[in-house]
């Protein structure tokens, strides 16, 4: 009798038995109303049997997939020997090729049935498992080469010819999408990896966390087209209100550490807060400067003795003036020098009144001279200014006033800082600028910034984040004035602008370029995945649009 062929909803070609002159309407109608008896219940049913997909869980189920793929493509070179045996060997051996492809094709059958249920339950477990041998393809040779290369793959397992067919045309057509998803993912990924090869990028990145800072998906990238989206959202209605209340959270984190440096509480620098922190800081001063006669060691004088470390540190000033021309001289430096330096060399007591003069003296001539581009005057007036300082710790802790020491010892860095702050326009409108603030700290002492001995100073983390992390800047004019004259383009581009912002500022999307910076071997990794990914998601569509109305059914010849 005539054989008709059709495709079952496994994928497996069944052969059918017709009679003699069935048409192929004919066929499929008789092949139709079969596999509906097949379907139905019986009466007398026994309990459903066990489901060997019951319990597997996705990355088991995975493990699994890809085994699956290993064995059919193990087992798809050994029929192909078989079958060539079979049609070419001499007829004992094609007699044995038979019987073995025979028992093969019952086994797989079998296996086929096994895998069916975990299939099912575990779509895309089970397709990103089956794709896993193929990530020994390199991503790059390309989206054919891929393509071409995974459908051979593919074609290769075990099945009839028709079945290697659609296999290595599916896997072929998923092979070229993944690859051209992971290729895109990889253009994204790309500035990460780039960026998270830069200590300083990472150092900045750092920097905001400890400060409670939410960085944009354009800081955390580097990507310049993540930049664009970031100012259109910023100057477009829907999404510059979200970026402006991003932007105002980090202004206001990066000014509470800013007063925290200077010992206040605030999120906004306002005359009031930088004069409060005057008059608290400048109350210690105001103690030393009110002492009178002390006893150290058991002899009474003036409050603040000169120790050796501040003739050394005169010295070297002294040193450096007369090793310039006559006429760039600084008298004024030359004679503050000379006088700390005999006075060292005398184990000379000054007043409070005279250590806060000189100290003022020094510390403007150390930021003249670092300004200037002088750093070697500039780190050798600082010497001086932090022995001076020394020596009055040192002389209030021998005189019994160690509460006023440890004041002083604190509000040392806390009143450099206050100067910092109120330079120039580090601080404006109530805002640090971290850019300007950068500036103002490497003009104030350039070696100990770029060595990061400032590391422990709150405001070295705003500098860093300024010298990283550049703010978003207006775009053309012509955009805002476009805005103006099309409110209903405007309208319409806000939902877009809305979702820009919220993305582009959210932790969540941040969340893997930040965690890549410390695990760099990611983003080597996150492209291929995706493509996977890719691949596993494309499989069901391409399936349907392909093979979605099935195999046509063709009566056969009977065979002889």
């Amino acid at each position: 009798m005539p054989v008709a062929r059709f495709q079952m909803p496994d994928g497996r070609v069944a052969r059918f038995e017709v009679p003699e002159g069935t048409t192929p309407e004919q066929a499929s109608a008789m092949i139709q109303e079969f596999m509906a008896q097949q379907n139905q219940p019986s009466k007398d049913a026994a309990p459903s049997a066990y489901n060997p997909a019951e319990g597997v869980g996705p990355l088991d189920a995975a493990m699994i997939a890809a085994g699956r793929t290993a064995d059919r493509t193990a087992m798809g070179l050994k029929q192909g020997v078989l079958a060539g045996v079979q049609r070419f060997g001499p007829q004992s051996m094609a007699e044995k090729a038979g019987s073995e492809l025979t028992r093969m094709e019952a086994e797989e059958a079998e296996k086929t049935r096994l895998f069916k249920p975990l299939e099912e339950s575990r779509p895309l477990a089970t397709a990103l498992g089956g794709a896993l041998p193929y990530l020994a393809v390199p991503a790059s040779l390309g989206v054919v080469p891929t393509a071409l290369a995974i459908g051979g793959a593919e074609a290769l397992q075990y099945g009839t010819p028709e079945e290697r067919v659609k296999r290595g045309v599916t896997g072929g057509v998923t092979a070229g999408i993944g690859t051209a998803v992971g290729k895109a993912a990889g253009a994204v990924i790309a500035p990460i990896a780039e960026a998270a090869k830069v200590p300083a990028k990472k150092a900045a990145l750092d920097a905001m966390e400890r400060l409670g800072i939410s960085p944009s998906v354009s800081e955390v990238t580097g990507s310049a087209t993540a930049r664009r989206f970031e100012d259109f959202a910023a100057r477009v209605p829907g999404g510059a209100g979200v970026m402006a209340q991003w932007q105002a959270q980090n202004q206001a984190k990066i000014n509470a550490a800013a007063a925290k440096s200077i010992g206040q509480t605030a999120d906004q620098l306002t005359p009031d807060v930088f004069a409060k922190a005057a008059d608290e800081l400048g109350t210690v001063f105001k103690e030393i400067t009110a002492l009178t006669n002390t006893s150290i060691n058991g002899r009474s004088g003036p409050p603040i003795q000169i120790g050796s470390k501040v003739a050394n540190a005169a010295g070297r000033v002294l040193a450096l003036q007369r090793q310039l021309p006559k006429n760039l001289q600084d008298p004024a430096v030359i004679s503050l020098a000379a006088d700390a330096f005999r006075a060292a060399g005398l184990k000379s007591r000054i007043s409070g009144e005279a250590y806060q003069v000189q100290r003022s003296k020094l510390s403007d001539m150390s930021y003249t001279a670092f300004g200037g581009g002088n750093s070697t005057e500039g780190k050798a007036y600082q010497a001086l200014l932090n022995a001076l300082d020394d020596s009055a710790e040192q002389s209030l802790l021998a005189a019994g006033k160690g509460k006023l020491a440890t004041s002083l010892r604190e509000v040392r860095p806390k009143w450099a800082n206050l100067k910092i702050l109120e330079k120039g326009l580090v601080a404006e409108g109530g805002n640090v600028s971290p850019a300007r603030l950068a500036s103002a700290l490497r003009v104030s002492n350039p070696a100990a910034f770029r060595e990061g001995k400032m590391a422990k100073n709150p405001l070295y983390d705003i500098a860093v984040i300024g010298e990283n992390m550049k703010p978003l800047t207006a775009g053309s004019p012509t955009f805002e004035r476009s805005i103006v004259s099309s409110p209903l383009a405007t309208m319409l581009t806000a939902p877009v602008a809305y979702g820009a912002a919220k993305a582009t500022t959210s932790p969540l999307v941040t969340a893997y370029p930040r965690f890549a910076y410390g695990q760099p071997a990611l983003t080597n990794v996150a492209g291929p995945a995706l493509a996977q990914f890719g691949r596993a998601g494309s499989m069901p569509f391409v399936q349907q649009g392909l093979f979605g109305f099935g195999a046509p059914i063709i009566p056969e010849v009977p065979e002889q």
